[in-house]
């Protein structure tokens, strides 16, 4: 492998990460509506609404760390991979 193809790989590793901080961000500013968890153990966020954030084509799995969401709202995003959902 030449410096370039490795430089490259790198460059392309670093912008997937970029991507997942500034996605993380966006969802994070989207979260709202606190109410109980369905187990009754707690409260959290129940809500989010992302809609027209420019988040891309994909969620990187994000959502997922939310799991007592109820309503979720990404809308107009341009999403292709909602494995993340």
């Amino acid at each position: 492998m030449s410096d370039g193809e490795h430089n490259n790989e790198e460059e392309q590793v670093l912008d997937v990460e970029k991507e997942k901080i500034r996605v993380e961000k966006i969802l994070e500013s989207g979260l709202g509506q606190i109410g109980k968890t369905a187990d009754n153990s707690g409260y959290s966020f129940v809500s989010l609404k992302c809609s027209e954030k420019e988040i891309g084509r994909s969620l990187y799995n994000l959502v997922q760390k939310l799991c007592h969401l109820r309503y979720i709202d990404l809308s107009q995003n341009g999403l292709v991979d909602i494995t993340g959902v």
